[in-house]
């Protein structure tokens, strides 16, 4: 998700945890692709499971939900995701009721970013223009990049790709053009009878392209 409307209209129940494997299903609702309505009825809100490798992921995740449902009023958690941190003396992890704003919201990216020490112009967008990138240089298909970043047109989605060093090295090498062996010898084969011809010395220093025969 990219727009402040978007993340400050999340709810606690449209994530769902499970251990069996570690995942996390997240559950879209309406949003900038997707209004519903009956121009959209063959369309349905994403839904996207992601299941972790790293199991401490999956725990920081645990641990923010099951301390936001302990202040939760709703059974069904239909309440905002995003809630404002409380200062402890303790050092315990506690939230309040109250969620965050939209003006705190719209600039949590940068400061994430800041706090981690990333040199740059970051926005929440940011986030999404990296997911489409990494998962583009991995070579996963655009169809599955959709998937993730909620995009209803392959145009749309290859806004976002970037070639990494790695691939712009490999395009390099396909089109230029490959040096050719006889011209690298000669060039070699010279520069050896110049340090020679400098250093006095005598005798063959280079062979190239010769055939010896051996008489007993």
């Amino acid at each position: 998700m990219r727009g402040t409307d978007e993340h400050r209209n999340l709810e606690l129940n449209q994530f769902q945890l499970d251990k069996e494997p570690m995942s996390l299903t997240f559950y879209g609702r309406a949003n900038k692709t997707y209004k519903g309505g009956l121009n959209q009825r063959h369309i349905s809100p994403k839904t996207i499971k992601h299941v972790f490798s790293d199991p401490k992921l999956f725990l920081i995740y645990e641990e923010y939900i099951q301390l936001v449902r302990m202040i939760s009023t709703d059974e069904n958690g239909s309440e905002p995701f995003y809630r404002r941190p409380l200062e402890n003396k303790n050092n315990l992890k506690t939230f309040s009721k109250q969620c965050l704003g939209v003006n705190k919201l719209s600039k949590l990216m940068k400061s994430i970013c800041e706090e981690g020490g990333l040199k740059g112009a970051f926005s929440n967008h940011s986030g999404k223009r990296t997911c489409a990138t990494q998962l583009y240089q991995a070579g996963i298909q655009e169809q599955e990049i959709m998937g993730r970043t909620g995009h209803r047109s392959v145009q749309s989605v290859r806004k976002y790709k970037r070639p990494s060093g790695e691939m712009l090295e490999e395009i390099s090498n396909v089109l230029e053009p490959p040096v050719k062996r006889e011209k690298v010898e000669m060039e070699v084969s010279e520069s050896t009878e110049r340090m020679c011809s400098k250093s006095g010395c005598t005798g063959v220093t280079a062979y190239n392209n010769c055939v010896f025969e051996f008489k007993f």
